[in-house]
């Protein structure tokens, strides 16, 4: 398999989005959330999810660190660190699914369930616009380094 598309049905992606999120947030003061924050990363890996885990990975550490030491430099408590760095970890890990899932199969999903025709474009633009800015940020930079312009 050459990538994480196609890999999860895209119902299943966002309800398992919402469960990775909710359960995250809500746990996040509990001493065994990292544990289950880890369980999580862990089966979204064995689902076929790896390479949007390990985008998300290296992010996930260093904000959630940055975070966790904010909150410990603001309170003085460890929990209350803790518990920043589980709610930045849920957050980064339900981000997970949907990154696995194309535009198109959302839009056909919700189609498929007879949404309304606003909500499924929504849907589809939203999806579309991060990688179609990335996109063209790329070729305004190559077009500047080409003309000798040099990058920003």
């Amino acid at each position: 398999m050459s990538g994480d598309k196609n890999i999860l049905y895209p119902l299943t992606g966002i309800l398992s989005a919402v469960v990775i999120l909710l359960s995250g947030l809500i746990f996040a003061k509990n001493i065994w959330c990292p544990v289950l924050l880890v369980w999580f990363f862990v089966w979204l890996m064995l689902f076929g999810c790896y390479r949007a885990c390990m985008k998300v990975l290296l992010p996930m550490l260093v904000l959630g660190g940055i975070f966790a030491g904010i909150t410990y430099l603001a309170s003085g408590d460890g929990m209350s660190a803790m518990s920043m760095m589980n709610r930045m970890a849920a957050v980064f890990l339900a981000v997970v699914p949907g990154m696995s899932i194309t535009p198109v199969q959302m839009t056909r999903c919700l189609s498929s369930l007879h949404m309304p025709r606003a909500v499924t474009l929504g849907m589809l633009i939203a999806l579309s616009f991060v990688p179609l800015l990335t996109l063209e940020i790329r070729r305004v930079r190559e077009a500047m380094v080409t003309r000798g312009a040099g990058s920003i």
